[in-house]
């Protein structure tokens, strides 16, 4: 009998070993149910404005108490006008997955919004409760006490994943060599074995515990609400509707927004913090600070903490732009947007191993989001990590794929990718790009409006209404009978289009170093600059940039790379040199680890015959990650 219990006792190390393997990628999760329900929403918003959304309430809806014109401009006025907006919907964490839906908004003045669905089953199907925003206080309880949060950016711990990964290999250790020991002395093998499944399941419970944190962070109980404010039953917000336009259809000077129909309350704050976030854009920072002191210190409203921690990273603030990101996610809801953002400004700030836990984390929860996981291939690839890698490589492109050339331009994933083709994963032998399908295609429909335009691309779901756009990661699902699937070449040259069409917007804002603190408008600026370079539109990619100095630690170096192009095509070549001896100089590539950024700088450089300064950034670059091209290069 001891024969057969030593098996079982080794089987049980194996199988824990293998769990902790496995858990190492989570897929993206699929859409659920309330998720569905709330992009129908979504998709009827944008399309008709808040009129329809009312009339879809859910019986116990505060709204519903409402007439129902005060009930459509709430609703609005939390929202956003439907005008040329673009929504995305996030991921939440699966504990909220049935209850909760958070999108994303981008209006056209760049200023951006959080929006999150609170979704009730009637009569077997979802419909809205209620609709929250980011400038009011969170109803879910701090993840962790303020006292508790990890905040000290100079010790910054280490993932929990990584000491589980190195107990498990211990694990495995012990495991193998009690086959060995049992030949020599039986009890000593025993012990092995016995150590090997305490040890591994050690490091499971880490694990364990990790998925716990997500899987349970954001309680469902009613006891977990917070209370509302004192002054508010309901918070009304609708005063607020004239400044709520202002903001986000123009490009209107915070000095000159309509006055708040309201001086307390919820509807006082969340004025205050809208204010705020112009303030902010607009770089009349000292404004923006003095609008968030009056809000504790951590804040219970989650837009305090975000626009504490962008101020922060605008002013180059590395303990204060941590302390406020990860107050900001301790409150919740968890959505990937949020953590991503998180990661971003670690990154941007030199905290390149905790960025790299966001990321992590990130996709962990089971996010839909592409980026995630085409991040976390080139950070798996920076790090010889080439089965890693390849895996997120694989799970990004079958999200949604990108140009292929855009990918091979990325040096330390062309490896991945010669990998990868041969796998027929991502395949480099076709001439065109090829259509990536997804298997769930149309599998879970939802009705679109007359006139609209839906597309299908990998696993994500584009719907156009006139200006109006909806992104939905993972949504290939909803999409009606016959959407056609779009490959990579197309869906870029669409947003291309859109991108131009975005220029003389963008173009009124961009010279301010604050929009660079919002993601979503970074993205656009940096995408808008992009396709101008393609176009050979170089007197507009220098308005675009124009006013922009690399002491701005927070925007995009490839940004000042296509203005130091575009001014060289406008024969402005001392300028373009200028921008480019001030990026080697500033602080924008001394903290990021980016050897890329160095490389093509180091090339610039070379390339107006300042060699002595680019063997330098040559030189910073072979430190952050060796490259036999860098080396040749530099001789």
């Amino acid at each position: 009998m001891r024969a057969p219990r030593h098996r079982l006792m080794l089987l049980l190390s194996v199988i824990s070993c293998a769990f902790l393997a496995l858990s190492l990628h989570a897929e993206s999760r699929r859409l659920s149910d309330a998720e569905r329900a709330a992009v129908q929403e979504a998709v009827t918003y944008l399309n008709s404005g808040p009129g329809p959304l009312v009339e879809h309430l859910a019986y116990a809806s505060p709204l519903r108490k409402l007439k129902p014109a005060d009930a459509a401009q709430e609703i609005e006025v939390r929202l956003g006008p439907n005008t040329g907006a673009t929504w995305e919907l996030q991921t939440v964490v699966p504990a909220l997955q049935e209850q909760n839906a958070a999108f994303t908004i981008s209006y056209p003045s760049g200023i951006d919004e959080t929006a999150m669905f609170d979704l009730v089953k009637e009569n077997g199907a979802f419909h809205v409760s209620d609709v929250r925003v980011l400038g009011q206080r969170s109803r879910h309880q701090p993840i962790f006490p303020s006292s508790q949060i990890p905040i000290q950016a100079a010790v910054l711990p280490p993932d929990r994943r990584s000491l589980a990964i190195f107990i498990a290999v211990v694990a495995g250790i012990l495991a193998a060599s009690s086959a060995f020991l049992r030949r020599l002395n039986r009890p000593a093998a025993r012990i092995a074995v016995a150590v090997a499944v305490v040890v591994a399941s050690g490091a499971v419970a880490l694990l364990i515990r990790d998925d716990n944190l997500i899987k349970s962070a954001e309680p469902v109980a009613a006891a977990s609400l917070l209370s509302p404010h004192p002054a508010d039953s309901y918070p009304r917000l609708g005063s607020l509707l004239a400044i709520r336009r202002a903001m986000t259809l123009g490009n209107t000077d915070v000095r000159t927004l309509p006055k708040a129909g309201c001086r307390e309350g919820t509807c006082a704050d969340v004025a205050t913090l809208w204010k705020a976030q112009l303030d902010l854009q607009q770089m009349r920072t000292a404004e923006a600070k003095a609008a968030l002191a009056k809000f504790d210190s951590p804040s219970e409203i989650p837009l305090v903490e975000i626009l504490r921690g962008r101020v922060a990273v605008l002013e180059g603030d590395d303990t204060a732009s941590v302390i406020a990101y990860e107050n900001a996610v301790n409150l919740g809801p968890g959505r990937d947007a949020l953590w991503y953002e998180t990661a971003q400004a670690l990154g941007s700030l030199g905290f390149d191993d905790r960025a790299e836990t966001y990321f992590r984390k990130t996709a962990h929860m089971g996010s839909r989001a592409a980026d995630v996981y085409y991040m976390l291939s080139l950070l798996a690839a920076s790090k010889h990590k080439d089965e890693d890698a390849e895996k997120y490589l694989a799970q990004a492109w079958s999200l949604q794929p990108v140009e292929r050339s855009a990918l091979l331009r990325t040096a330390v994933l062309n490896p991945i990718l010669h990998k990868s083709s041969k796998d027929n994963r991502v395949s480099l032998s076709e001439p065109s790009e090829p259509p990536v399908f997804s298997p769930e295609a149309s599998s879970r429909s939802i009705a679109l409006p007359n006139g609209s335009k839906a597309q299908i691309s990998g696993n994500s779901l584009r719907i156009s209404m006139g200006d109006q756009q909806l992104f939905v990661p993972g949504g290939a699902s909803l999409a009606p009978v016959g959407t056609p699937t779009v490959d990579a070449a197309t869906a870029s040259g669409e947003d291309e289009e859109r991108a131009l069409r975005d220029f003389d917007k963008l173009a009124e804002v961009s010279r301010s170093p604050g929009v660079y603190t919002n993601p979503a408008l970074r993205l656009r600026i940096l995408r808008t600059a992009s396709v101008l370079a393609n176009r050979n539109r170089w007197t507009d990619l220098a308005r675009l940039t124009e006013g922009l100095t690399p002491r701005s630690e927070n925007i995009p170096p490839d940004l000042f790379f296509l203005r130091s192009v575009a001014l060289q095509r406008l024969q402005r070549k001392d300028e373009a040199r200028r921008i480019l001896e001030d990026l080697a100089s500033s602080k924008v590539l001394q903290r990021k680890r980016d050897a890329r950024a160095l490389r093509d700088l180091g090339e610039m450089l070379a390339g107006m015959d300042a060699f002595d300064l680019a063997i330098r950034m040559l030189d910073r670059a072979q430190a952050i990650r060796r490259s036999r091209d860098v080396r040749g290069r530099r001789r």
